[in-house]
């Protein structure tokens, strides 16, 4: 999927959105309001709040298994027996955290930077079904004995210092590092630290613009946040799905809503509400989490030592490479491997040694990668004649070979395309597609990234534009 940044780390924190009806589009006093609010937000050189937020959710993984239909054969799961799942147990999530932002210059192409500190806490508690279950599973533990069941809490800390974001994982005693190349703030998967981060600070100012086509805005009847009234924006709009932009329809594409609420005296968001992804046709009602920031400081001062994350006690550091998701490491060579070719003659990868080589892996029945092919043409067609070797690396096999010289005959590709590269992408621990690798002259790897996004593009041009403009 495509979407803004921000829009994909509110999706990280179980906090995106459903539609609403009776709204101007991409215009009025609602988007007015909101960009006047951002404007202020991107002013300010730090902020700090208090924020806490509540989220219910069904529990799907303490669901009862559905009942098979009757009849012979393959068993088949009729619509009818499915659970309801208002009979699922439910648990309910508090956060609770004191955050504090420090904005640093901007990157060499415009992206906002920044730093962050958060210390708080989480307390996840079981919760009864909305009804309860036909024929109920037979308790267990402190449940059949009636006793209550605390909920567990445990703490919340996450910093980022413009370099290295770590995030201690106290349930697993493990603490979470993510480097940033950069500056900008990477992307992590951890919904309690991602819940209570007003990213407005992080990306002010530039969101609004990456939003889908059609956004549309409405103003909200003010809502009392710690004892103050303040009016509301709706922002509707959609997570654009691979089969959109494959054809252009809308009909799989999620519809989001994020309500922020804003402080009459600072314009600053003190309340934001978000729910869950909503399909064309849905019908039902989502439930909203919602955070609510208190006690903020515009341009508060700031403790730098708040910016580091100490390896806790008998906590174990486990490192992510944003973006990245092989075994292969920045430095290696790739093993040798020999390849076909659209002809059907060999080709050793060895054979491009002494060239700046882009290898990008991509299959037929991988939407996304299909969908980033065309980036790769630009590739060839910009730096290929200053020396830049373009190859698309196919895994299809089989019966899929078939479907993949017809995408490529249909988008007349002028890349070397080599096929017979299912084995080799196995070898190099590849999970998801498209995976790109820039090799350098001596063959070895100088960068990858997984996926297709805007930032990981303007590294890889980077990259490739100081290897070309080098005379080794």
């Amino acid at each position: 999927m495509s979407s803004s940044p921000w829009i994909g780390l509110l999706l990280c924190a179980g906090m995106v959105p459903l539609a609403g009806g009776g709204v101007s589009a991409d215009e009025g006093p609602g988007r007015e309001r909101l960009e006047k609010s951002l404007r202020k937000v991107a002013a300010l050189k730090s902020l700090a709040y208090e924020a806490a937020g509540e989220v219910i959710e069904v529990d799907p993984s303490q669901a009862p298994a559905p009942a098979p239909a009757p009849g012979g054969g393959r068993i088949a799961i009729a619509e009818a027996t499915l659970p309801d799942p208002a009979t699922f147990p439910r648990k309910k999530t508090v956060r609770k955290g004191r955050v504090v932002w420090q904005r640093l210059a901007d990157s060499d192409d415009g992206e906002p930077r920044v730093k962050f500190s958060l210390v708080g806490n989480a307390a996840v508690s079981a919760l009864p079904p909305v009804k309860p279950a036909p024929a109920p599973a037979k308790p267990k533990g402190d449940q059949a004995e009636g006793k209550p069941v605390e909920p567990t809490e445990f703490p919340l800390r996450a910093a980022f210092n413009g370099k290295v974001l770590r995030i201690v994982n106290e349930p697993r005693q493990v603490v979470e590092q993510y480097a940033s190349d950069e500056g900008e703030l990477p992307g992590f998967q951890a919904p309690h630290v991602a819940a209570l981060l007003l990213f407005p600070f992080a990306t002010a100012g530039t969101w609004l613009d990456d939003l889908a086509p059609g956004t549309r805005y409405r103003e909200l009847p003010p809502e009392t946040i710690d004892g103050t009234p303040c009016s509301g924006v709706e922002v509707i709009t959609r997570v654009v799905s691979d089969t959109e932009e494959q054809t252009g329809s809308r009909a799989a594409s999620p519809t989001v809503m994020i309500r922020v609420y804003l402080d009459p005296q600072t314009d600053l968001p003190r309340r934001m509400a978000t729910s869950a992804p909503q399909l064309p046709g849905a019908r039902q009602q989502p439930l909203f989490t919602m955070v609510d920031f208190t006690r903020l400081q515009p341009d508060a001062p700031v403790d730098e030592t708040g910016f580091e994350v100490a390896l806790p006690p008998l906590h174990d550091l486990q490192e992510f490479e944003p973006e990245v998701q092989s075994t292969v490491e920045t430095g290696e060579e790739l093993p040798g491997v020999t390849l076909t070719d659209r002809a059907g003659k060999e080709r050793r990868l060895d054979e491009f040694r002494g060239e700046l080589v882009v290898i990008e892996f991509w299959a037929s029945w991988s939407p996304q990668s299909k969908l980033s092919l065309p980036g790769t043409e630009q590739l060839h067609a910009e730096f290929g004649p200053r020396g830049l070797r373009v190859i698309a690396l196919s895994l299809d096999v089989e019966e899929e070979l078939d479907d993949a010289r017809k995408f490529l005959d249909a988008k007349k590709f002028s890349f070397l395309t080599l096929f017979d590269g299912s084995d080799f992408a196995e070898d190099l621990g590849l999970k998801t597609l498209p995976h790109l690798i820039l090799l350098d002259r001596t063959g070895k790897v100088l960068y990858q990234h997984t996926g297709d996004s805007p930032k990981a593009e303007k590294r890889l041009r980077r990259k490739i534009v100081e290897q070309l403009s080098s005379k080794n």
